[in-house]
This record gives C-alpha cells, sequence and structure tokens, in this order.
C-alpha cells in the first residue's frame, strides 16, 4: 500500500512536470513567427536554438562579445617570404693598371678612370704639352683648366695673366681689364700703340669726336657749329648769339637774333591805338592798357565796362565793369549797386535777386508779417529754438534744460565741476580738462607739459604740448631741427628739419644757398619744394616773390615761352642730339625707326619752344613736363635747359593730320629733302606736327568746275598734294609723287588732309 501510495505520488508529479514542460514549449513554439524578423540580421541579436538554426545570417558570424551578428574580419595574408639575394659575381682581373683591357661583356669602360687602353692592357696617359706658359691650351679631352694658373688663353696660346696694355704689348682681354690699352694708347694690329694727336680741339679748329678726345675743345673753348671758338665772346652786337649753356638769353639786352648775327631789336609797330594788334611772338598783350582787339586787325578803344556802357565779353577784358560797378543782368548795363532796404529787424526779407540769406544774422522771416524779426527764443531764460527755428536751439555758453524747458547756464564741465551730461553738452568738460571718472570731477591733465608724463591715448593726442616731443615717456623739448641742430628721427617729427632748412651729410640742420628770394632754385637732392613758400621758380632758376592769385607752374611756362623763345632752333637742336632717345613717341608713331622716332622729337620740341604759352590748355602734358622737371635727366641740366628736356621727355598724344600723313610718306621714302638726308627729313616733319593741318584750307588742285574731287581719285590724290607741298616746302621737303604716294594720300593715314 505505502509502496503503491509513493508511486502514486511521484508519478502525479513527473505528470504535471510533463504538462508544465508540453504548455511552455507550446508558448516558445507559438512566438517563433513574431521574433522570426528581430535577429539574425547584421547588428541584431543572434537567433536562439527555438528560432532557428544558423543563429546568424548568411555571411555573418556571432559576435559574442557584442552579442551581435556582424561580419568576419578579413583574414590577413601572410607576408611575403625575402627572396634570397643572389651570389655576388666574381670581379673581372681586368681593367686595372697594367691589367688587359676589360671587354664589352665584362664592363664598360673597358679600363679603370685615369687611365687608358694601349695595345689590349690598361696604362697611365701620357701628360700632354699643353697648358703651360707660351705651349697651346690644353683641349677639354686632355684637361680642365686649359692653363696653368696665373696664365691666360690668348691666341691659341698660354700667356702671362695682365702682361698686356702697355707699349708695343698685346691688348688686354675683356676678363683681364677695361680699357685693353693704357691711357693714351690705342689698340693697332694686335699691338697697344701711340694715340696719334688729333688736329682739333685747338682755337677756329674742328671739334674733336667722341672717338678722340673728351672734351671735344680745349679749356677756356667752346663748341659752336662744329668748330672750336672762345667761350663768353658773344651776345654783343655784331656778335655771335651765345649758346644756352653760355648764358640766357643769347644776346643782350635789346638785341636779338638775326642770321647768327645779334642785331638790334626792331620795335614792333602794333598795339597801339588804331595800329594792328601784336603777335605772340612780339609781344603779350596784344593791345596797349585800355584797348582791345578789334576786326579787321584794329586796336581801338574798349566801349564796355563803364557806367551806363555794356559790359565787356571775356575776350575783352575781366572783370566785365570798372571797380564799384555790378553788371545788371536786365538792363545788360553796367550799373553802381543799390543797396537794398531789407534784411534788417522789422524790414521786409530780401529777395533771392538781391542777397542770401533774406535776414541778418539773429532773424529769421515772418511769411505771415512779411518782416524781418528777432527770434524770441534761444537765450538765457528762454524756450529753447525748435529746428525750424534755428541751429543750435540756445545760444552759445547755454544749455537745453528738458525739465525746466528753458535756456540755462550749466554749472558743470569747468575745473572741479561735475562733467555735463550728454543732453547738456559736447564735450563734457572744457578744453584742456578730462573727466575724472574716480571723482566725478572735471580735473587739469598732469601730463604733456615739459618735464612731465606724456598724455596716454585715452587722456589726449598728441600726447606733449606744442614743441615738445615724447622721449622715453617724458615729454621734453625738441634738441634737433632747429639751425647747426641734428635732425629729428621719424619718431620725433615730420619733417626732420625747421622750414627753410635742409638735413645735409655732416647731420645738421642747415640752411641752403638757395630757395629764398633772389637765390638760385634749390636742386631735387637739396630739398623739395625748389622755392620758400611764397616764391616760384623761373626759367632762369631764380627765386622771385609769386603774385597774388598766380599758380606756379603756370607762371613758370609764361617764363620758359619768353626766355625759350630766344634760344637759337639749331642750338636747341644741337643740346638734344646728345641725349639719349625719347621713351615714349608721338601719336602712331610706334612702328617708326628708333633714329627716325629720335629726329621726329627733336623737330617737334625745338619746333615748339615759341609755343609753349599756347599749351595753357593741355593739362595733361603740362603735369607730364612738371614731373619731368624733377626727374632724371632734365633735373641734372642746367636751368635753361630743363624745360627742352621736360618738352623732349613728355608723351604727346596726338599731331597734326599732315604731320601724320608726312610721316606715312616718309617711312616708304616718298618725301625728299634739300640736305637729302634721314636727319633733315624727320626734323622737319616733327617742326610741322605743331601744326593744325584739319584747320588749313589750301592747294590749287581741284575738280572740274571747283567741285571736290571723288573720293580715291586721282584728283583727290592731287589736290592732298597741293596742301601738303604747301606745307612741307616750308620745312625744305617735298613729296615723290609716284603710284605709291598717290595711294598713300588716298590711304586712311592721309584723310585728315582736306583741300
Amino acid at each position: 500500500m505505502r509502496l503503491g501510495a509513493g508511486a502514486s505520488i511521484g508519478s502525479t508529479v513527473v505528470l504535471g512536470v510533463l504538462i508544465v514542460f508540453v504548455l511552455f514549449a507550446g508558448v516558445l513554439t507559438s512566438s517563433v513567427p513574431v521574433l522570426a524578423g528581430k535577429c539574425g540580421a547584421a547588428n541584431q541579436r543572434p537567433c536562439t536554438v527555438f528560432e532557428r538554426v544558423p543563429s546568424c545570417d548568411r555571411g555573418l558570424v556571432e559576435n559574442f562579445a557584442l552579442k551581435k551578428c556582424d561580419r568576419p574580419a578579413p583574414k590577413r595574408k601572410p607576408a611575403p617570404k625575402p627572396k634570397p639575394k643572389p651570389a655576388p659575381k666574381p670581379k673581372p682581373a681586368c681593367g686595372a693598371l697594367n691589367q688587359r683591357a676589360c671587354t664589352v661583356l665584362e664592363r664598360v669602360p673597358s679600363c679603370d678612370r685615369g687611365l687608358v687602353e694601349r695595345s689590349t692592357r690598361c696604362v697611365a696617359p701620357p701628360k700632354p704639352k699643353c697648358g703651360k706658359l707660351r705651349q697651346r691650351p690644353c683641349k677639354v679631352t686632355e684637361r680642365v683648366p686649359s692653363c696653368d694658373r696665373g696664365l691666360i688663353e690668348v691666341r691659341r696660346r698660354c700667356e702671362r695673366k695682365g702682361n698686356c696694355g702697355a707699349l708695343n704689348m698685346r691688348p688686354c682681354l675683356a676678363i683681364e681689364r677695361v680699357p685693353s690699352c693704357n691711357k693714351d694708347l690705342m689698340e693697332k694690329s694686335g699691338r697697344c700703340v701711340s694715340r696719334p694727336k688729333p688736329k682739333c680741339g685747338k682755337l677756329r679748329q674742328r671739334a674733336c669726336k667722341v672717338t678722340e678726345r673728351v672734351p671735344s675743345c680745349d679749356r677756356g673753348l667752346i663748341e659752336v657749329r662744329g668748330r672750336c671758338e672762345r667761350k663768353g665772346n658773344c651776345g654783343a652786337k655784331g656778335q655771335r648769339p651765345c649758346l644756352v649753356i653760355e648764358r640766357v638769353p643769347s644776346c643782350n639786352k635789346g638785341l636779338v637774333e638775326k642770321s647768327g648775327t645779334c642785331v638790334s631789336r626792331p620795335i614792333p609797330k602794333c598795339g597801339k591805338l588804331g595800329q594792328r594788334p601784336c603777335k605772340v611772338s612780339e609781344r603779350i598783350p596784344s593791345c596797349d592798357k585800355g584797348l582791345a582787339e578789334y576786326a579787321p586787325g584794329t586796336c581801338l578803344p574798349l566801349q564796355c565796362g563803364k557806367a551806363g556802357q555794356r559790359p565787356c565779353l571775356i575776350g575783352e577784358r575781366v572783370p566785365s565793369c570798372d571797380n564799384g560797378l555790378i553788371e545788371n543782368l536786365i538792363e545788360k548795363k553796367c550799373k553802381a549797386p543799390v543797396k537794398a532796404v531789407c534784411g534788417a529787424l522789422n524790414e521786409r526779407p530780401c529777395k533771392v535777386s538781391e542777397r542770401i540769406p533774406s535776414c541778418d544774422k539773429g532773424l529769421f522771416e515772418d511769411f505771415d508779417l512779411n518782416k524781418c524779426v528777432d527770434f524770441q527764443c534761444g537765450k538765457e531764460g528762454q524756450q529753447p529754438c525748435t529746428i525750424t527755428q534755428r541751429v543750435p536751439s540756445c545760444d552759445e555758453g547755454l544749455v537745453e534744460d528738458f525739465k525746466l524747458n528753458k535756456c540755462i547756464v550749466p554749472v558743470c564741465g569747468a575745473l572741479g565741476q561735475r562733467p555735463c551730461l550728454v543732453t547738456e553738452r559736447i564735450p563734457s568738460c572744457d578744453k584742456g580738462l578730462f573727466e575724472d571718472l574716480n571723482n566725478n570731477i572735471c580735473a587739469a591733465y598732469q601730463c604733456g607739459a615739459g618735464g612731465e608724463r606724456a598724455c596716454k591715448v585715452t587722456e589726449r593726442i598728441p600726447s606733449c604740448n606744442k614743441g615738445l616731443s615724447e622721449v622715453q615717456g617724458r615729454c621734453k623739448k625738441y634738441d634737433c631741427g632747429a639751425l647747426n641742430q641734428r635732425p629729428c628721427l621719424v619718431t620725433e617729427r615730420i619733417p626732420s628739419c625747421d622750414e627753410g632748412l635742409a638735413e645735409y651729410l655732416n647731420g645738421k640742420c642747415l640752411r641752403p644757398d638757395c630757395g629764398a628770394l633772389d637765390q638760385p632754385a634749390c636742386k631735387v637732392t637739396v630739398r623739395m619744394p625748389s622755392c620758400d613758400r611764397g616764391l616760384r621758380e623761373t626759367a632762369d632758376g631764380m627765386c622771385v616773390v609769386l603774385k597774388p592769385g598766380e599758380i606756379p607752374i603756370f607762371a613758370t611756362l609764361g617764363d620758359w615761352s619768353s626766355e625759350l623763345a630766344k634760344v637759337a632752333e639749331g642750338e636747341c637742336i644741337l643740346a638734344l642730339e646728345g641725349l639719349p632717345s625719347p621713351p615714349s613717341g608721338v601719336g602712331g608713331l610706334a612702328s617708326v625707326q628708333p633714329q627716325q622716332l629720335k629726329y621726329f622729337r627733336i623737330g617737334f620740341t625745338c619746333g615748339g619752344l615759341s609755343k609753349l604759352g599756347q599749351l595753357s590748355g593741355y593739362t595733361s602734358m603740362i603735369q607730364d613736363m612738371n614731373r619731368q622737371l624733377r626727374e632724371y635727366p632734365c633735373s641734372a641740366m642746367t636751368p635753361p635747359l630743363r624745360p627742352v628736356c621736360a618738352l623732349y621727355q613728355t608723351h604727346v598724344s596726338t599731331v597734326g593730320a599732315a604731320a601724320t600723313c608726312g610721316m606715312a610718306l616718309a617711312k616708304g621714302g616718298m618725301i625728299r629733302s634739300a640736305g637729302g638726308t634721314v636727319r633733315d627729313t624727320w626734323l622737319g616733319l616733327g617742326k610741322m606736327a605743331w601744326v593744325v593741318t584739319d584747320m588749313v584750307k589750301g592747294g590749287n588742285k581741284k575738280g572740274k568746275d571747283g567741285e571736290k574731287p571723288a573720293k580715291g581719285s586721282k584728283a583727290a590724290a592731287d589736290a592732298k598734294r597741293g596742301v601738303m607741298d604747301d606745307m612741307l616746302k616750308n620745312y625744305g621737303l617735298a613729296i615723290n609723287y609716284t603710284a605709291a604716294a598717290q595711294r598713300t594720300l588716298n590711304g586712311p593715314l592721309c584723310e585728315g588732309v582736306e583741300p
């Protein structure tokens, strides 16, 4: 019974366990379809045995550390085994000294360095018989350098270096020295021989060439038209005109240059009442004072500018009316001004044609009363003025009290008082005071005076009072810049010396012997500007008083015009021929040869000396000339030559149509000169460049019945040839009229020449 009872109890327990296990398995089995999509993929958990086998998708493995499905790590390739080094080849027993020469299969070259192959053996090369004194130079295959130390290769021989240049010795090479022969010797037939003395340079002899000697004439002589003449023996009546390098003007006062001789100046019959107006080359102005130039070319009294007369035109005189008169635009007469009864207190406001503003200072225009009345605002105790009445709203020294709406005297900003508010005034403290934020008062600066510390940027600028400089944080008096003192440093002040002084190489500020009244103008290397304040530089390089209303460059330009008109054209050409070719051409001259361009610019410059007074409208050209005056080589020349050099160096954008056409013909060899040289041709074209051909109406070739010939026809070319011939003959030039010349005259470069 007991055994059966025990068996019965045990079977009951086992049966219960089995039932629970079956139910649990059923639950798990029913959950497989739900969890299948949340495991086994990349970065998901591995599936359990009850979910699926394998636990991860294909190509993935289970990472037990991260408990995720992950891709397997790539397998590392094993390192390659090193290849065994080949055994060194045995060195052939050849190529060394006294050994056999190696074959091509053994090595190249066949012998060691420094050895040569001879009779199938390697031996030392024989020493070449070269490189020593008087021996031949060694070849590159023999040795480098070609000659021993201290020797040099001369005409395929090794000679001693420096043993040259003396009389009857060989000329020195360029690598030895320059010049190749000693002084007073010259190179001839490979030897240095004595230089023959040229028959030149003495009085009345020809001037020596540059290749013969420098200077071209003996001391005390000067070159005049290719001959040596006594310096200074010129300028008087009947004597030759002086050169520019001797003096300016070329003739004494009252004399003029004519046909290479100084003669008495003829008094022009012009400029007086009833006479013709004077030309620019004769005098400026063209008529006497009180006279004006009227058609047909007569000087007559001015019928304008006086009371009751018409106002004068700009071409007649400036101002248009006499002193004390004004121009009445309505009546077109000069009348005395009538003082308008307007603008004062309780008077009517003035009209725009009478004066601006309409009322006196401190008054405003009352439109209702049509009177000028006083402001009832802005004074002490009054209300502030509005913007439409006046600005500022209160009188000077008063501030606007916004609470009382009155103008009051501010109790602030003075020494020991509180700083003023922004609404009271700006700045908050009086001049020379600063706002002490700690004590809230206006205090005086304890800096900037002599011996005191330098003021900070937040206190004031400059850091020291006038006449003091900051030295190591303290304000001290300048010990520089005055006469005989050292020049000031850049950190002390600019300029380094006081006005009128210049910095010299001895480390002192000195007064130069130039720049003052009636002294020579200073050079660029001494100081800028060339004259003291209130002075200007004249054409002869002197400093004179600058008149009221004068502009220095235009005043100097007038001096150039009067002085340079006296310079002989031939002397101008001789002076410029020694200068290099100009840096820029004229107009379209870029394709012209340099020598032709140089003579064209010389003719242009020397032909324009008398026309400098007509350049006042060419602002860019004048500025360019002014810049060239201060640059090398013009700055290094004497004062009379500076404007000549400046005009020569100045770029000119356009020239006359006749000059453009003449250049086109000259480039094709279709213009002949009286002298028959390129120099004469291009000098003449340069002088002609000043002529504005577009304004010229000339020529004697016209079409049938006076009609204008057809463009491009032979008649048109003949008409243009007539215009060009009339102008070219003034400069000793003429056209070689050929078929090519006819095509050029009808071409675009001669289009501006109109018959």
